[in-house]
């Protein structure tokens, strides 16, 4: 019979880069993002301006609420996934009153669509589901990269 094996854990390098945008750059960005292409071509119709979300749902027992910005220096996919969990607990925690929605700013893998789609998205998406809250919470993502996936990869993925 075996004892119990302790492993020792190493700790991991920086994942956070000083070059990364900063928060606040990001999210001047990102509200322009939104104002332009979200409200202003109406591509949510629920997100009334760049900080309330959830409007025109009342049928459904959903109220408008402020938009939580959040930002991620990481360089990582799994510190990014981190913070995003991080982000998540507060969301969830703070209820739908306090948020309707979380736009999650990462700049550091704004030049690496590859690693986006094929891990962080991923890393992401199964996350939720198994945490249990994909009826809860969901993922959509946004990256200045982006073009639809080819249809084998959707084929095995159901998101994209």
């Amino acid at each position: 019979r075996r004892g119990p094996t302790l492993t020792k854990r190493r700790a991991l390098p920086p994942a956070a880069d000083v070059e990364v945008e900063a928060a606040d750059a990001c999210r001047r960005r990102t509200e322009a993002f939104v104002a332009r292409v979200l409200v202003g071509l109406r591509q949510c119709p629920f997100t009334a301006s760049p900080r309330e979300a959830g409007v025109g749902l009342e049928e459904f027992d959903v109220h408008g609420a402020p938009i939580l910005y959040a930002h991620s220096r990481s360089t990582k996919a799994p510190r990014l996934v981190s913070d995003v969990w991080s982000t998540i607990g507060e969301f969830l925690a703070n209820g739908e009153a306090a948020y309707s929605s979380v736009l999650l700013t990462a700049p550091a893998f704004d030049e690496d669509l590859e690693t986006w789609v094929e891990a962080v998205f991923p890393l992401l998406e199964e996350s939720l589901v198994a945490a249990r809250v994909s009826r809860d919470v969901g993922i959509v993502c946004f990256h200045p990269r982006y073009e639809t996936p080819s249809e084998k990869w959707l084929a095995t993925h159901r998101f994209g």
